[in-house]
This record gives C-alpha cells, sequence and structure tokens, in this order.
C-alpha cells in the first residue's frame, strides 16, 4: 500500500493521485489567500473537503501530509490547525477540535484565543459529569434494591445556576489573575488562629473572591445574553436579558429531543461557541493582530468506518458543521477529512473523481447565503511506483504564510513610542523656543540659618580632638546619670535604664571622624537632658540612665555587648529601678555584626531603636527592631530618580544634562552596602554598571584599580553618574587615588548615601574641584521654612552647647539619636502612667500601639504595629557638597506635624514625585 511521506529521495512528497496537480497550489491558495483576496477570510465560506480513502492507514498518511504542508516543523505551526483523530473516549469531536486550535500560535502572529468556546466546554464538562454521577448514583441504588427515599437525602443540583457558575469559576482560579486573588483572600484555606487571620476570613473573600466572580460572571452575561449582536440570544430565540448562568443552567437540563437530542443541542453550542471566537479573532486593516491574521484555520479529521466507535461522533459532527455553516466565522475555517467518507455523504453532495475536479469546485458558494455542500473527492490510494523515473507525487511545499520580523506586541510598542517621539517632537518643530529649556545644573541653593558650619579641622580648634570631644560627651552624659540616680535613691523617682551601643573613636588625634558617633552622643546627650528636665516637673514621667557602650571599631564586639544587655535586662527587669533596662539605642551602621547583635536582643524581647542604619535586611532581626532612618529601599528609590532625571552631570562650565548611564561601586562582603548597591540598580533600571570595591573573596581590587576603571566609563560616556554604596574610607582612598588616573580636569558627579555624610559635613574631599559629590542627610538644614519647631528649637540649645560652627549642627546622625531616645522615652512615659511600673515589654506594648510626635528629624509616625519599620514617610534630603556649604537639592517626606502633609514632590516645579510609603495617615495610632 502506498504512503505518503519521503521519496527515495528524502523529499516529503503527496500521493501520486491521477489527475492532482492543481490540486495542492489550490489548497495552498484556499488556506492562504493572495493578498488582494484577505477579505474573502470574513465572508467567503469554502465547502468541506471529505476524500474517501476506503484505508484507514493511508487516511492517516493522507492528514500527516495536509499536516506538513501547514506546520513542517512539528514544534512551529504556520497555519493554525487542529488534528481530530478517531475519537476513543471523547462525546463531542467539537471539544476536541477547539481545544486543538485554541492557543496556536504561529511564528509572529499572535495567539489564538477561544475565550467562549472554554467557556462553553467547560459547561458541557460539567453537565456531561453531573449526568455520570448521578447515573452512577442510580446505578449503586439499583444494586441496593432500596427507594431513594430510604438513603438518600435531597441534594444541590450542580447544574443549577450558582452551582454551575461556581465550579466554572473554580476552573478559572486555578491560575492567572483570578486564581492569584482567590489565594490572597483564602477563601479556600482553612484559618491560621491570629485575630488578623480571622479578621481577613471575614473581609478577605468577599472582597477578593465572591466580587470578582460576580464581576467575572456579569462581564460573560453582558457579552453573550445582553450584547446586541449575542449569538447566543440569536440562537436560542430568547429575550436579551437575564443571567447567562441562569440561561445555561436551562439549556444543560434541556429534556427535548431525549439523550441524542441533548448531545446535537451541546455539540452546537460548542461550534458556535467556537465560530463566535473566530470571527472575534478575524482579519483586519488595522491593528498589529488582525493584520497578520491572513490565513483560514483547518480542522483535519478522520472519518471512521460506519458501525465503528466514533461513527456516530463524527456524523454529528458533520452534521452540526453543515448547520452552522453560514455563522459568522465559518469562513476563516476550512474542513479537511479523510478516510470513510462515501458512509457520510448525502446524496445533494457534489462529487469529485479527482482532486483537481476538486480543485475547480474549491470556491465559495454562488449566493453566499447558504455553507456550500461538503465535496466528496474519490481518492483512493495510488498504485505503488514500480519502475524508476515513475511519478512519484507532489513535492509538498509548506503554505506561503508571510514572515514578520515582530510580533504584534512587539510592533505596537514600537508604534506607540514612534508616536510618543513625533508628539515630543512636533511641539519643538512648531515651537522652536521650547527647543531652549533650561540647561542650568541642578546643584540647589545654600539654606541660610543661624547655623555656620565650619570644616571639622577648624572646628576642633574650638572643641578638641576627636578622642577629647568623645570624652567630653561621655562624661557629660554620666554627669546627668549621677543626677538622675540621685533622684531616684532620695527622692524615690523612677529611673530606667537606656543602653547605648556604639563604635567610639580612634584615639588617633590627626584621625577625622567619620563614623558618626560624636554627632549621635550629643544628640542623646541633649535628648536625654531635656527628657529629664520634663520628667523633673511631671511625676508621671521617667528620668533615663544611659549607658554608653563602646563595642570596638566597626562594631567587632557588638554582638558580646548585646549578649550581656539582654542577661540584665531579663535579670533586672523584676527591680523595677535604674537598672532595669527599657531599650537599646544605636546601631548606626548596617553591618553583619550589627544584625546579629539585634537578633540576640530581639530574642531576649528587648526593644531596640536604631538610629542610622538603613539596611532592609537589619528588619529582618524581629518585631523588637524599630529603625528610625528611612531604608535602603526608600533612600535608593529617591536617589536612582535623582540620579535618572536630575540635570546633574556638567558637560560645560554651569550648564547639565541628565544622567544616561550608572555605575555603582560597592563592597559585596558589607551587608549594607552590597544590598544598597543592589536596589539602585533595581531602581535606577538599565544602564547599570556594578563595581566591587574591594572586591569579592579571593579579588584584590584597589582604589587605583577603581579609580582607573571609572576613569574608562566616564571617557566612554561623559553622562556617567557613580553611585557610591561602598564606605566612606573606601571613597577617601578612591578620591585621592582619581586624579592620578588620567582623568584629570573630567568633571565626576558621584550621589553618595550617608555613609558619606559626616566626611562631608566634616570639610573632607572639598578641595577637589572636579568632583561633583551629592549625599543624602535625614534632617532638614537649620532654617528651611519645611522645618518644625521641634527642630528650631533643638538647635538653639545645640549652639548654646556647641557653638554655631559646629560642623555636625546639620547632621542627621543628631537628629536620630534624640528623637529614638525619645520613642523609648515616650513609650515607657506611657506605660508609667498605666501601670506605675515600666520595663523592656511594657515599652515594647507601648511602641506597637503606636508612636506620634514632631521629632528634630521630622513628624514621628510609627502606626500600630508598625515594628521593624521606619516611621512612615521618614524625611530624606539630598545636598550638594561645596565650599560655599551644602546645598539643599532635594528633601521628601514628613518634616512637620501640623501642616501641609508630607513633601510628595521635587526638582523644578516639582515635577518629579517623591516615594510614597505603603500606609496612609489613617492607618496612625493617635497622638503619643
Amino acid at each position: 500500500m502506498p504512503r505518503t511521506g519521503r521519496a527515495g529521495d528524502g523529499i516529503r512528497r503527496f500521493p501520486a493521485f491521477t489527475g492532482s496537480r492543481d490540486f495542492l497550489p489550490t489548497f495552498r491558495k484556499a488556506v492562504v489567500p493572495p493578498r488582494t483576496e484577505w477579505q474573502g477570510l470574513r465572508d467567503k465560506v469554502l465547502p468541506a473537503l471529505l476524500l474517501d480513502t476506503g484505508d484507514d492507514g493511508f487516511s492517516d498518511a493522507l492528514l500527516d501530509a495536509f499536516a506538513y504542508i501547514l506546520a513542517p516543523e512539528p514544534t512551529e505551526k504556520l497555519v493554525a490547525y487542529a488534528r481530530v483523530r478517531r475519537p476513543t473516549g471523547a462525546r463531542f469531536l467539537t471539544m476536541q477540535a477547539g481545544t486543538g486550535l485554541n492557543g496556536t500560535s504561529p511564528p509572529r502572529i499572535g495567539r489564538l484565543r477561544l475565550r467562549t468556546f472554554l467557556l462553553m466546554r467547560d459547561l458541557v464538562e460539567q453537565a456531561q459529569q453531573a449526568r455520570q454521577a448521578q447515573q452512577d448514583q442510580q446505578a449503586q441504588q439499583d444494586q441496593q434494591d432500596q427507594p431513594h427515599s430510604d438513603h438518600l437525602r435531597p441534594t444541590r443540583n450542580p447544574l443549577d445556576e450558582k452551582p454551575l457558575r461556581d465550579a466554572v469559576y473554580r476552573l478559572r482560579t486555578q491560575s492567572g489573575p483570578l486564581g492569584a486573588l482567590t489565594r490572597l483572600s483564602c477563601a479556600e484555606s482553612a484559618p491560621v488562629g491570629s485575630w488578623i487571620d480571622k479578621v481577613w476570613l471575614v473581609a478577605g473573600p468577599p472582597l477578593l473572591h465572591t466580587f470578582p466572580r460576580w464581576c467575572w460572571a456579569a462581564w460573560w452575561s453582558r457579552r453573550l445574553i445582553r450584547s446586541k449582536h449575542s449569538w447566543f440570544v440569536s440562537w436560542r430565540g430568547i429575550d436579551a436579558s437575564g443571567r447567562l448562568f441562569e440561561r445555561m443552567s436551562n439549556l444543560l437540563t434541556l429534556q427535548d429531543g431525549g439523550p441524542e437530542g441533548q448531545l446535537e443541542t451541546l455539540e452546537e453550542l460548542l461550534f458556535r461557541a467556537l465560530l463566535a471566537d473566530l470571527a472575534k479573532a478575524g482579519p483586519g486593516r488595522f491593528g498589529p493582530w488582525a493584520r497578520r491574521r491572513r490565513s483560514r484555520r483547518v480542522i483535519l479529521l478522520d472519518l471512521p468506518r460506519e458501525g465503528t466507535p466514533g461513527a456516530e461522533l463524527t456524523r454529528r459532527f458533520l452534521d452540526t458543521y453543515l448547520k452552522v455553516g453560514v455563522t459568522a466565522g465559518s469562513a476563516s475555517l476550512l474542513l479537511v477529512g479523510a478516510g470513510h467518507a462515501a458512509a457520510y455523504a448525502d446524496e445533494s453532495w457534489p462529487r469529485c473523481s479527482t482532486l483537481n475536479r476538486a480543485a475547480e469546485l474549491l470556491v465559495p458558494a454562488a449566493d453566499g447565503a447558504t455553507a456550500p455542500f461538503p465535496l466528496l473527492v474519490s481518492a483512493s490510494p495510488p498504485a505503488p511506483v514500480g519502475t524508476t523515473g515513475a511519478d512519484q507525487g507532489e513535492r509538498l511545499h509548506p503554505a506561503p504564510v508571510k514572515h514578520f520580523r515582530w510580533g504584534p506586541r512587539t510592533e505596537l510598542t514600537g508604534a506607540l513610542s514612534v508616536a510618543a517621539a513625533a508628539l515630543t517632537v512636533a511641539p519643538l518643530i512648531v515651537c522652536p523656543q521650547l527647543a531652549s529649556q533650561e540647561k542650568d545644573c541642578l546643584d540647589g541653593a545654600v539654606v541660610e540659618g543661624r547655623a555656620a558650619p565650619t570644616p571639622l579641622r577648624a572646628a576642633t580648634d574650638e572643641g578638641g580632638t576627636p578622642k577629647e570631644q568623645y570624652d567630653e560627651v561621655v562624661g557629660a552624659i554620666e554627669k546627668l546619670n549621677e543626677k538622675a540616680l540621685t533622684a531616684e535613691k532620695k527622692f524615690h523617682k523612677p529611673v530606667r535604664r537606656v543602653v547605648y551601643l556604639g563604635s567610639g573613636v580612634d584615639p588617633d588625634p590627626d584621625q577625622v571622624v567619620m563614623n558618626g558617633t560624636i554627632p549621635e552622643l550629643r544628640g542623646i546627650l541633649l535628648g536625654q537632658e531635656e527628657l529629664n528636665r520634663l520628667a523633673s516637673e511631671d511625676a508621671n514621667r521617667v528620668r533615663l540612665y544611659v549607658e554608653v557602650r563602646d563595642t570596638g571599631t566597626k562594631f567587632r564586639d557588638v554582638v558580646r555587648h548585646a549578649k550581656d544587655v539582654a542577661r540584665a535586662a531579663r535579670a533586672n527587669s523584676r527591680h523595677q529601678d535604674s537598672r532595669t533596662v527599657v531599650g537599646v539605642i544605636g546601631f548606626r551602621e548596617s553591618r553583619k555584626s550589627t544584625k546579629e547583635a539585634a537578633r540576640v536582643l530581639n530574642n531576649g524581647q528587648v526593644p531596640v531603636i536604631g538610629t542610622t542604619a538603613t539596611a532592609d535586611a537589619m528588619q529582618q532581626a524581629g518585631d523588637y527592631y524599630q529603625p528610625m532612618s528611612p531604608d535602603n529601599s526608600r533612600e535608593t528609590a529617591v536617589a536612582a530618580q535623582f540620579a535618572r532625571d536630575g540635570r546633574i552631570i556638567e558637560t560645560a562650565a554651569g550648564r547639565c544634562e541628565t544622567s544616561t548611564r550608572a555605575l555603582v561601586v560597592k563592597d559585596p562582603n558589607d551587608l549594607y552596602t552590597n544590598e544598597l548597591g543592589a536596589k539602585f540598580v533595581r531602581n535606577f533600571g538599565g544602564g547599570t554598571e556594578t563595581w566591587e570595591f574591594p572586591g569579592g573573596e579571593g579579588a584584590e581590587i584597589s582604589a587605583r584599580d577603581t579609580a582607573a576603571h571609572v576613569c574608562d566609563v566616564i571617557k566612554e560616556d561623559r553622562r556617567t553618574v557613580v553611585y557610591w554604596a561602598s564606605r566612606v574610607d573606601r571613597f577617601t582612598m578612591f578620591v585621592n587615588a582619581y586624579p592620578d588616573s588620567g582623568c584629570a580636569g573630567i568633571p565626576l558627579t558621584v550621589i553618595g548615601s550617608n555613609e558619606l555624610t559626616n566626611a562631608a559635613l566634616g570639610g573632607k574631599f572639598l578641595e577637589h574641584k572636579w568632583l561633583r559629590l551629592y549625599h543624602t542627610v535625614h534632617v532638614l538644614p537649620d532654617g528651611h521654612p519645611d522645618g518644625n519647631g521641634q527642630a528650631r528649637e533643638f538647635i538653639s540649645r545645640y549652639i548654646d552647647r556647641y557653638t554655631k560652627r559646629d560642623p555636625w549642627i546639620n547632621d542627621g546622625h543628631v537628629a536620630l539619636a534624640h528623637d529614638a531616645l525619645k520613642v523609648l522615652s515616650s513609650a515607657a512615659d506611657r506605660e508609667f502612667t498605666s501601670t506605675d511600673a515600666v520595663d523592656a515589654q511594657g515599652v515594647k506594648s507601648k511602641i506597637d500601639e503606636g508612636i506620634r510626635f514632631e521629632g528634630v528629624s521630622g513628624d514621628i509616625r510609627i502606626p500600630h504595629r508598625h515594628a521593624a519599620h521606619p516611621p512612615l514617610d521618614k524625611a530624606l534630603v539630598v545636598l550638594k557638597h561645596t565650599k560655599g556649604g551644602q546645598r539643599l537639592v532635594l528633601h521628601c517626606g514628613a518634616f512637620r506635624q501640623n501642616g501641609d502633609g508630607p513633601v510628595e514632590r521635587w526638582g523644578p516645579g516639582g515635577r518629579y514625585a517623591c516615594p510614597p510609603d505603603d500606609l496612609t495617615p489613617d492607618d496612625l495610632a493617635p497622638d503619643a
């Protein structure tokens, strides 16, 4: 028996039928009409081709030949088609055909989505399952030989409107957006047990499951019932009112025509839904998807022998195909069958003795109002080829589809981009004056206040060496502690202990302080002084004893100190006196050691108020950790937008452009800088490069290497901004090495984090004219109109103690340390007022209830149960480092408690939005 497939020359060929030379070109033209005839895909219905082979094996091979024309490669279809094989367990061949067509995606054409068909398929399957369950139940009763009432309770009919809707919607929620909403609602999961779970189980399912289900059902009802062009309403002859699943419940339980009549109705339902989807996905003149649809969809159908399994299904499928032959969508469908076609033919069907005759008749009906009859084509297997050089059959060529370079989504994105560019350029052409926009550098302005900070080297002439300044502030704190102990012993006043964990200073008098210890301790000193003064005037307040602990350079011993504090807190909790630890402040830097120490204190149930440790990873220490500064996510969101949109890259004297590229320098071995650099890269987007200094494990990257690499990048693209995420000591080494890198005289723009603030305020880097340094701080400079009353009062006290020339007068370390101490004090006062007793647990409970006050660093708003997250809308400021003073360039966040709300815009004219926090002021607890 001859077979289609590869001939001796390895080429796929069609069987050598007599009189078949014109057939394959006609078939390919029917599938892919010429460019000028594409509109026929909307209204020109072609007859079905039913090839009578009389041989099942040859039929399979023949359909394989047609499939090769439509898809030479099995994994890549040139034309959307479905192969409907001889059914084994299927009840509806339309279901098999539609499932095969759904989702087919010829290269860069766009997926064929049969949403209506899939809905009807699921409805029909639900009906079949319900009937099967009813039959199984009836069979079980018959075996037990008992009446229904003896053993069955009335159950809800699964084909009623609501069960039917719920069952189909449940299938939709197995994936996609509806599935995500359902999983988020916990509508189908058991409660965990906490009160939050119980509240969510009440609120979540109605909002994220019931409401989306109602919207989904209403959308389908509007589309298939109330639409003026509803195929379903026209087919059933019903009013355009009601709900879809109500109508479907009536249809699926309809008893007219007996079991076979029900199957015919469901087959027609599926076929009409399939055609409706094909019509919706029809060709068009406009739109990237519609312009690509230039071929018919093909169904390749096996025609089994009469009396074999599947014959009745095939007959019902063909009858339905003829019944709906002129329905919208039919023109885009071509049916090709092979097998025992004569068994299904009607006397009125045209007979074709050769394939050439079938090619002549493969044309639309003359009137276009009725569907053309299928063509019954005699296609008996040709005789085997016996001699060399005999006709081996025509070579199979793929369907002549147009190949596109891009997919429809890419084309649409490109078209929108071109349109946006045209809209941008058009005004510049029409109004040339718009092209001459300001190119001034975004350098901000010096804020005029009472303070006149002086670089550290000059200030130390007044205040002594860094070690002397450190000893002075620690000694002043110890004097306040002595006063607190005196009030406790002599006058029985409540006193509680707060532990400060810092890293000390270098004893070398020539060492410039860059670690923030001195300004932090000064903020704590002024805070303790004021809070204890208020406690002396109010019996409901608690005096604070501040224990200062030096944990070593870079917090090397901080874990050991944390363990000591945790043990002391447990041991002295019962004493209710100055030995009782109510909390810890400090953790100025985000390091692996400080994170571990915070976790130790969290496990010991000691509240920790972090000052300027900004890494998000610190928040993983636990609920007892409460940071005061904005975290790295918020800081890098602001810094990345500033780097991307701000005119900060100097291209000529006094003229700047925005950056097109960012080079991020980070230390992969450091918790803080590694996270900071990664978050900046994510926020900045494309055009970023990461450089590790110092290098990772086993790599030795020097300051000279880093300077040389930065220089190479700057030479390649002058509009590159450097984001310095590494530590300040590394930046000092880099700045010293950069002039010898080969880029002398070329301006370099650097954005640094709060890590560089101390060095900048201390007067470092001013001698380098080529350096344009921006850095973030966490407090507004003195004198800014957005500053609050508490900040102005604090600055007055600071100037009185340290003079207006002090370099750290506008340092965020001072303000944040002060406010961190005030958080613990506020919680301790409230707990003492309530219970006349204060310990770490009581302070934690009051912090969890929410804290709000106007602080030196801005409006402090800690919502209810907001542990491990910074205060809401925490203030963030960007300064430009210049010899004439620190110039304020950007500020975002909440600075005043009773004002116009947080600062939400920055840039010229408030052009850019500050990153918002997730919560709103409505989520806050009452003022504390």
